[in-house]
């Protein structure tokens, strides 16, 4: 079962604060349609509508790939 969340998050660059997706646990079994963020880190990147800065996100995920 895969759990995404919607949380808040202030650009580090101009503390313009938008919406970005954590996962707490991922199936790409399930979602097989994230498994290429997880492979390139996409999934853990954060792109800011406002500036564009590009930051990682760190967060504990729990993956399966059954």
């Amino acid at each position: 079962m895969s759990r995404p969340q919607r949380e808040m998050i202030t650009c580090p660059a101009c503390d313009a604060q938008s919406e970005f997706v954590i996962w707490s646990s991922l199936n790409v079994t399930l979602d097989p349609d994230q498994k290429p963020h997880v492979l390139d880190g996409t999934l853990w990147r954060f792109t800011c509508p406002t500036c564009q800065n590009v930051a990682p996100v760190v967060y504990p995920l729990l993956y399966h790939d059954m």
